[in-house]
């Protein structure tokens, strides 16, 4: 579990760094990453943060070797 998080940590940082990037200048609030175990979320501020965060999914999983699972298994 803590090789997981010390990976995750990287993928957390990726996605706050290009979500910001992508809204220098704006005054609004940050975007909200959460992370607990194996599991995040997070909440974007507008549909245009979408193709963001998928490219960052992309590059991790490339990366990493992980495959992400962006589908709620539960519903």
């Amino acid at each position: 579990m803590l090789l997981f998080t010390m990976c995750l940590n990287p993928l957390l940082c990726m996605i706050d760094e290009n979500l910001a990037a992508a809204h220098s200048g704006s005054h609004n609030k940050r975007t909200a990453v959460i992370a607990f175990a194996d599991d995040v979320t997070i909440i974007l501020r507008s549909p245009k943060d979408i193709p963001i965060v998928q490219e960052v999914l992309c590059c991790y999983e490339d990366a990493s070797g992980a495959k992400l699972n962006i589908h709620n298994p539960r519903r």
